[in-house]
């Protein structure tokens, strides 16, 4: 399995969000570290060349977690089922002043790694000498939340309860704390008396909303 470092892992992320194509870019990868990412990601052959751009591989998507599209088992679906269910209610009035949890915190960092010596299962088959596949790696929390907050609608703090099986404010505490230590930039909207929605901060959100900025001053 390629260890990847966390600029990688973000892109990678990012990409699956855009059918595996690279579009966006983490807020904080520019320049020369743009490129050493990229250059690293088809070194070993993660991503590949694509048009005028890059998209992932099967083996990008493996690195991080998720099966290609051709191959998308129950796991892509049940995140989606869960995301479109918002039954918690939330203080929201707290949204604004989340602080870091620590217990939270360390329950997250220890499950960064997953473990990959999964039991494929014993077999009766008599063709001992055919190896059994690699066990799928399994989705870590951070990686399940990341998905969740770099879809275009977002999730609420009640969707990520549902997903991770957290705590209300264990989930605060992630939000301000390893998010925050991983290089993400969170944001938030809230329109009427719905639950606020959490969106990480991509280069494509920023660069819409300097448009937006520049079409009011004119």
């Amino acid at each position: 399995m390629t260890k990847l470092t966390d600029s990688q892992r973000a892109l990678i992320l990012l990409a699956t969000e855009t059918a595996g194509r690279i579009e966006n870019y983490p807020k904080n990868l520019g320049g020369g570290a743009r490129t050493a990412v990229v250059r690293g990601l088809l070194r070993e052959h993660l991503i590949a060349a694509d048009g005028s751009g890059y998209a992932l591989t099967a083996a990008g998507y493996e690195a991080v977690g998720h099966q290609p599209p051709e191959v998308a088992d129950t796991v892509e679906a049940g995140f989606n089922d869960v995301a479109g269910s918002d039954t918690v209610n939330n203080d929201d009035a707290a949204d604004g002043g989340a602080t870091a949890n620590t217990d939270a915190n360390a329950a997250v960092e220890a499950d960064l790694t997953p473990d990959e010596g999964n039991d494929a299962g014993g077999s009766d088959s008599t063709e001992a000498s055919t190896p059994n596949p690699p066990a799928k790696r399994t989705q870590s929390k951070l990686d399940q939340v990341v998905g969740l907050l770099l879809r275009p609608q977002g999730a609420t703090i009640a969707q990520v309860m549902e997903a991770t099986e957290w705590q209300q404010h264990s989930v605060r505490g992630f939000f301000a704390g390893t998010l925050k230590k991983k290089g993400y930039e969170l944001i938030s909207d809230k329109e009427g008396r719905a639950d606020r929605v959490y969106r990480i901060k991509t280069e494509a959100m920023a660069a819409a909303a300097e448009v937006a900025a520049a079409d009011e001053e004119e």
